[in-house]
């Protein structure tokens, strides 16, 4: 139930990866910030899928679709919040640029993966996808189902990112270009800033719902936490205790998410108090803002 069908003798690696990308969530929560919150998940993931596979350690090698439980959960949730968040912020950059062919493609690839239900794509990025590029048909499903996932919440992310983008008046981004500010700049110091404060509680709701789409994976085949549970129900000692296993699935569940609502929580109350960088420039004197993107 806790580690599906990973190789009896080899739990140990799932074990310390699952300890990896729990601890994962406490740092963040320690000191509130994107870029500790990126760095510890970038490297509790390496970490995670490196205990997994086993080739990057020099341990035995066990495949994608022996990969299960709790711990493959933890490593497919964590690996989509990380990777859909960013994917979506750029989507909606791309929808709200001023250049009429990257504003098309990413309008195309939005709706496109919007108008679809996440089941459907899960079957034809491991089932349909590989049968038309022959470099994809010995890909495992595991990761064709994880770009999908990531995929389909980076174009809702998306939507949620450019309903933020909206909320900034348009007389502060003429005010920046006046002022000489470069792309790069108003995007950092003006817009983002009060897009990401905005939408922040879409944002959370939207990470909340990435962590059970995961639970989706038991269409597939993969032995993830929930198909785990099914599993485990098929050993006749275990079926007269069905009502137990999935108040237990639940209950992990229900704690995954917790976390990460509180998790979204901190961050974005943190996002409400400027930072020391914020008020160093919103103290600086204007000529001296000027200068320094002049010669930026």
């Amino acid at each position: 139930m806790l580690f599906g069908t990973y190789p009896f003798g080899e739990i140990w690696r799932p074990s310390i990866a699952a300890v990896v990308l729990l601890g994962a969530f406490f740092i963040p929560l320690a000191r509130p910030r994107l870029l500790i919150l990126a760095s510890s998940w970038t490297v509790a993931l390496v970490i995670a899928t490196g205990l997994f596979d086993g080739r990057p350690f020099g341990l035995q090698y066990v495949e994608p679709h022996e990969w299960g439980g709790l711990p493959l959960t933890l490593l497919l949730s964590e690996a989509a919040i990380l990777l859909a968040f960013p994917l979506g912020l750029a989507l909606a950059l791309a929808r709200c640029s001023g250049t009429v062919i990257l504003r098309s493609l990413a309008l195309v690839l939005v709706e496109s993966i919007r108008g679809v239900p996440l089941v459907s794509l899960l079957f034809f990025a491991t089932l349909v996808l590989p049968l038309f590029l022959s470099g994809l048909s010995g890909l495992d499903k595991l990761y064709g189902a994880a770009a999908a996932i990531i995929l389909f919440n980076a174009a809702y992310i998306s939507e949620v990112f450019r309903g933020g983008l909206t909320t900034v008046p348009i007389g502060q981004l003429d005010a920046a270009k006046s002022l000489g500010f470069r792309w790069t700049s108003m995007q950092r110091f003006i817009v983002l800033p009060q897009a990401f404060r905005a939408c922040a509680p879409s944002l959370v709701n939207q990470a909340v719902g990435i962590v059970k789409d995961t639970s989706l994976l038991a269409v597939l085949g993969l032995f993830d936490f929930m198909n785990s549970a099914k599993l485990a129900l098929v050993d006749a000692r275990w079926r007269g205790n069905f009502v137990e296993v999935y108040v237990v699935v639940g209950l992990a569940y229900f704690l995954m998410c917790f976390a990460v609502s509180v998790l979204g929580q901190r961050l974005s109350s943190s996002l409400e108090r400027p930072s020391k960088g914020d008020e160093a420039v919103t103290r600086a004197p204007l000529p001296s803002i000027v200068v320094a993107e002049s010669q930026s």
